[in-house]
């Protein structure tokens, strides 16, 4: 499967983008960042063909009448979790997110083992490609048969787009141990929302456009420019703001990006396609001894 580039060159500058989006007074407001913030997330060289193909679908979007709560925030209802992380440099985006679920969801079931690695998945996992591009649906079958390391045992070091290779001992010299779920899901959009009250966070993605990199607070809707970039997020529940619904997400570009780190994206009509590809690794995880890829 090919993962085609497709980055719009915008004719206006970042600040100009930010003032359109604010003079059209929507759900949201944006802001410009300083250098460091704006191009980790532009700087990502993923490409959209073969992602393009899933979010063209017309996939049912979750739906907005059901016997759940009108919000919920998996943060309010287990202790301990683990938040945000900053991919810097590298697209590795896919990686974080899968690490972020395998974390939070041993802790939600009283088993933490501390923070993932998403050095593991980088570094490890040829069927994707390092700080260039990859999927959920191709790391979730990685993690399934190989299993993800702590960030103590293998730190995250691509920061700056440096990928070393699949490591065979831990930083410390001791020996790797990975952790494994039992089985892994695709979701529908329709069960979401009852996945994330039962059992915590789910990884999914989103097309992102120009302005995305943009965001400050509100409900994320796409308003300004063309498709840059395939993006995977992790969502941790959901609600509704001056009668928008929203799904609450945890993104990895730094607490100094957004609502510190987080930030809501329109639910119930697939915005950005952000209900089309949910993805989980499901409840119990195994450990195994220098499992590596």
């Amino acid at each position: 499967m090919i993962f085609v580039l497709i980055i719009v060159q915008s004719a206006l500058g970042l600040s100009e983008i930010a003032r359109i989006v604010n003079e059209k007074k929507t759900t949201w407001t944006a802001r410009d960042y300083s250098k460091d913030i704006i191009d980790d997330s532009i700087i990502q060289k993923q490409q959209l063909d073969s992602f393009q193909q899933f979010f063209d679908m017309k996939a049912v979007p979750a739906p907005l009448n059901n016997n759940l709560p009108e919000s919920f925030d998996a943060r309010e209802k287990w202790q301990n979790l683990y938040g945000i992380k900053k991919q810097g440099k590298c697209s590795s985006c896919w990686a974080h997110a899968a690490a972020e679920v395998a974390e939070n969801r041993l802790a939600i079931n009283g088993c933490p083992k501390g923070r993932l690695s998403p050095q593991d998945l980088i570094s490890c996992d040829l069927n994707d490609n390092g700080c260039t591009f990859g999927l959920p649906y191709v790391v979730w079958p990685h993690v399934l048969q190989y299993g993800i390391a702590t960030e103590e045992c293998i730190p995250y070091v691509s920061n700056e787009s440096r990928i070393p290779l699949c490591p065979t001992k831990c930083a410390n010299g001791s020996d790797i141990v990975r952790y494994k779920p039992e089985r892994i899901s695709y979701l529908l959009a329709k069960d979401m929302q009852q996945e994330i009250l039962d059992n915590g966070h789910v990884d999914t993605a989103i097309i992102t456009y120009e302005d995305f990199s943009h965001y400050e607070k509100g409900i994320y809707q796409h308003t300004y420019g063309g498709p840059v970039y395939a993006h995977a997020i992790v969502a941790i529940g959901w609600g509704v703001e001056n009668g928008i619904p929203y799904w609450l997400i945890q993104n990895s570009y730094g607490e100094e990006w957004g609502e510190k780190g987080y930030f809501k994206i329109l639910r119930g009509s697939n915005e950005c396609g952000v209900e089309t590809l949910p993805f989980v690794g499901v409840e119990r995880f195994k450990s195994v001894r220098n499992s590596g890829s």
